[in-house]
């Protein structure tokens, strides 16, 4: 599995790799036999708030509270600013791990289902 984030490649000094070129070489320097890309055009932040509801209920927020920020990782950075928590989801074990595992991750994944189908097809998972 391959997964990247295509914003990356949306600045222009930034060159797209080529995949087939990526798959090729795996598969033969690695024995890679299954290639399955997942391109993630909004950052895990922005899937996070595809339950909003749990999200602001493992932080301890009311229902009503606003989203304030341009980008997913703003507002969630704002609303752990709104409990009194610093987010950084590169050292998230302590801070953010508690609130994740709160999260409905079949509702986040209804929400992706276009982003997970290759990846759900590779892995032979059937979800009525």
């Amino acid at each position: 599995m391959c997964e990247y984030d295509t914003d990356v490649f949306e600045n222009k000094t930034c060159i797209s790799p080529d995949w087939e070129s990526v798959e090729k070489n795996l598969k033969r320097d690695f024995s890679v036999f299954s290639f399955c890309r997942i391109e993630a055009k909004t950052s895990i932040e922005d899937w996070m708030l595809d339950d909003l509801e749990g999200l602001l209920q493992a932080l301890g927020l009311p229902k009503t509270t606003k989203l304030k920020g341009r980008t997913g990782q703003d507002k969630i950075k704002n609303l752990f600013i709104k409990k009194g928590v610093v987010y950084d989801r590169y050292k998230g074990e302590t801070n953010i791990r508690p609130v994740i595992d709160k999260l409905d991750i079949a509702k986040i994944r209804e929400a992706r289902k276009k982003e997970l189908k290759e990846f759900e097809k590779l892995l032979g998972v059937i979800i009525k």
